[in-house]
């Protein structure tokens, strides 16, 4: 089966309507097409060249690698459910509703965008899978650091600090590993200068006997929900908050302190790198 190569990504095959068992069409399936994509998994996409030419930049750069033919096909290496949505950029139509589709297509969508070069859908598709951090921090950390994307790169690395460093040898490359055990690292050492910066006991002003045991009770519940886990440094600043209004009028001494140790510790987080630095 003779086919021509258009670029690294497409290839265009002459004879794939020719098969015994003919491929099952798309809905998107113009009559007027002077293209059809055929999906990895052989659906046929039957589309314009100027629409793909227009919002592409790959097949912008691969118009002139074929001559338009009757049944010119082009095979990608996406499946039938991510080409469907992906084609819906390219046409003067609403965009298609990304909150229910299940996170496998998600992924495989911004990664065909990327790939294509579709402008349109980049933006949109990024979003969507920042949102998605929460329930698949691996998959985004590694979609952002593939295309650049600092800031889901930083907030992949964050959400990614109370994985256990078996679990990230076996799912990133070398090289983003070696950088994410450097930042939990740097994380570990703070959490360990937060434990340290005022300990258990605190004699305030003019008090040289005893020590405060309203002191000793809020480093308590602090080091409680600190409990030795890098990861719960991202709420510190919120629950120095809460101890010190929950304190009310039992100890100013007390309430200047946490007040204090607020301000540290948000300039400690701030001069933390980001990931991104690492890299």
């Amino acid at each position: 089966m003779a086919t021509t190569q258009i670029s690294d990504r497409c290839t265009y095959d002459a004879h794939s309507l020719s098969v015994p068992h003919l491929p099952r069409i798309s809905s998107v399936n113009a009559a007027d097409s002077d293209l059809t994509l055929k999906s990895c998994d052989g659906v046929l996409f039957r589309v314009h060249r100027i629409n793909l030419e227009m919002h592409s930049q790959v097949f912008a750069n691969a118009g002139g690698s074929t001559i338009p033919e009757q049944q010119e096909v082009v095979t990608l290496t996406e499946r039938a459910e991510v080409l469907e949505l992906m084609l819906q950029y390219m046409y003067l139509q609403r965009q298609p509703d990304l909150r229910h589709v299940k996170f496998e297509v998600l992924k495989d969508l911004a990664e065909a965008v990327e790939k294509y070069e579709i402008y349109s859908a980049m933006g949109v598709c990024s979003q969507k899978m920042k949102e998605s951090i929460a329930n698949h921090p691996l998959d985004v950390l590694l979609y952002s650091v593939r295309h650049k994307y600092d800031d889901i790169i930083n907030d992949c690395a964050e959400a990614s600090i109370n994985m256990s460093t078996t679990d990230m040898l076996r799912s990133l490359p070398s090289d983003i590993f070696a950088a994410w055990i450097r930042y939990h690292q740097d994380w570990t050492d703070l959490m360990n200068k937060e434990y340290t910066r005022f300990g258990p006991t605190r004699h305030h002003k003019d008090v040289t006997v005893h020590h405060c045991e309203i002191w000793a009770e809020n480093y308590a519940c602090i080091a409680h929900e600190i409990a030795g886990r890098p990861q719960n440094l991202l709420k510190l600043r919120s629950l120095l908050e809460r101890r010190q209004q929950a304190l009310g009028n039992r100890c100013e001494d007390c309430k200047r302190e946490l007040g204090y140790w607020y301000h540290q510790a948000n300039r400690d987080r701030n001069d933390l790198p980001q990931f991104s630095e690492y890299l």
